[in-house]
């Protein structure tokens, strides 16, 4: 019989909800990972962060319909949406789902 435990990654890059997106965003790259749990200060999962609840809120709509006289307007929107988003804090962002699958029964 397969158990949880033995699949599970038992050491994992994590932010809190007070974590500001740039964080999030730094460990997301350094890690190679689209999605990061968000845990309270005794460690406990809160929720789930996504690296597509970041980017919804910096890439304009438009950009995936670009003629080429818009895209430089378009990635300085972008740039200055980055500006904004990256000190605001990661529990804006975050999804609150507490289910979870525990290690032990």
């Amino acid at each position: 019989m397969s158990l949880v435990k033995d699949y599970m990654i038992r050491t994992m890059n994590s932010v809190t909800p007070e974590d500001n997106i740039r964080k999030a965003i730094i460990l997301m790259y350094r890690s190679e990972q689209s999605v990061l749990p968000v845990v309270d200060h005794q460690n406990q999962f809160v929720g789930t962060i996504y690296s597509n609840n970041i980017l919804k809120n910096i890439i304009p709509e438009s950009f995936g319909f670009l003629d080429s006289s818009r895209l430089f307007y378009e990635v300085n929107e972008a740039v200055e949406n980055l500006k904004h988003v990256k000190d605001e804090n990661v529990e804006k962002y975050m999804a609150r789902n507490r289910d979870a699958v525990k290690e032990k029964i």
